[in-house]
């Protein structure tokens, strides 16, 4: 849906570019929107930053050996 700026029941921001609400009701649905995506985006940097911390054992599976005559 477009939103004509001078029309805009009201705006939100987010991540630096500003957006035009056509109700109140939409601030609301969007905030709590915009709130939900910034928790889901923590949690999965959070998960990736966790398992690249965790150490992971090696065991080599086999040895070639070779000689030149």
């Amino acid at each position: 849906m477009m939103v004509d700026e001078k029309r805009a029941a009201a705006t939100a921001v987010y991540q630096g570019t500003t957006y035009y609400l056509c109700a109140l009701m939409c601030k609301r649905a969007f905030d709590a929107a915009s709130r939900e995506i910034d928790h889901q985006k923590d949690a999965l940097l959070d998960e990736v930053s966790r398992r690249m911390e965790q150490t992971v054992e090696q065991t080599p599976l086999f040895t070639i050996r070779w000689s030149l005559a």
